[in-house]
């Protein structure tokens, strides 16, 4: 079966803003006016009036595994503490992505590769184009931050701005594009297979790396992965520190 058909058959994947509505009436068994937001300080909020129960959630949170989105139901209809706790422990593992200051105007085209022509092309592909994650190059000061602590992240992605950076360093003749469009898949992944309500897994947990061994090619790419740490930072870490840079493929 094709990849993404599996990840169209993974409950997790994110919901349609009308089918977490209909859920959540069903669930308060009255009626729910739902408005998404991009407010990174109050990621859900529920205001109980008489004629319907107004809920407002952040975007990221139509990401939410099962049991947090019935923690959420369960709350609606019996105002249930316990339940509504378990929604602010889901809540508190999106928080850490909000930390940072909110993109200004997202960079995709390169000198080299052009992100978002690469996000296209990687969302049909493997995930039916289904996935609404935005994308940009990370900021090129990253360089020599990275440089310095020895460690090379290719790219991460922000749940709560539903937004993946990419290392400015890929943008490079030297990487290949097929390794470029890997690091992108990586990162739409997550927006795919989050972490548990608790926050107890890594991000890279089993059931996340079962997906990713299914993209074509990829022990090669992880192959390639230590070669292209060597290449595009020899000119930004010291030769004697080269052998000492750590991959790190983001989260």
């Amino acid at each position: 079966m094709p990849l993404h058909r599996q990840l169209d058959l993974f409950p997790a994947a994110r919901r349609a803003a009308s089918e977490v509505q209909s859920f959540l009436v069903a669930a308060a068994g009255r009626p729910v006016r739902l408005a998404l937001t991009r407010n990174r300080v109050s990621m859900v909020s529920v205001v109980f009036h008489i004629e319907a129960i107004r809920v407002r959630m952040n975007e990221a949170f139509l990401a939410a595994p099962d049991p947090v989105m019935q923690a959420l139901g369960v709350y609606l209809r019996s105002r249930s503490r316990a339940s509504w706790r378990r929604v602010g422990e889901y809540v508190r593992t999106l928080v850490p992505a909000t930390g940072r200051k909110p993109a200004g105007e997202l960079r995709t085209a390169g000198r080299i590769y052009d992100l978002a022509l690469i996000r296209d092309r990687v969302n049909e592909r493997h995930f039916s184009g289904r996935l609404t994650c935005r994308i940009t190059w990370g900021r090129a000061g990253h360089k020599r931050r990275r440089a310095r602590s020895r460690s090379l992240r290719f790219g991460s992605y922000a749940k709560a701005e539903n937004l993946i950076r990419i290392n400015p360093l890929l943008d490079d003749l030297r990487v290949p594009l097929e390794f470029v469009e890997y690091i992108v898949f990586h990162e739409m992944l997550h927006a795919v297979v989050p972490v548990d309500a608790a926050g107890t897994r890594p991000h890279h947990h089993a059931t996340f790396r079962s997906l990713e061994r299914r993209y074509p090619g990829y022990d090669r790419m992880r192959r390639l992965s230590s070669k292209i740490v060597l290449d595009v930072t020899r000119s930004h870490v010291p030769g004697s520190q080269l052998a000492a840079v750590v991959v790190q493929f983001g989260q």
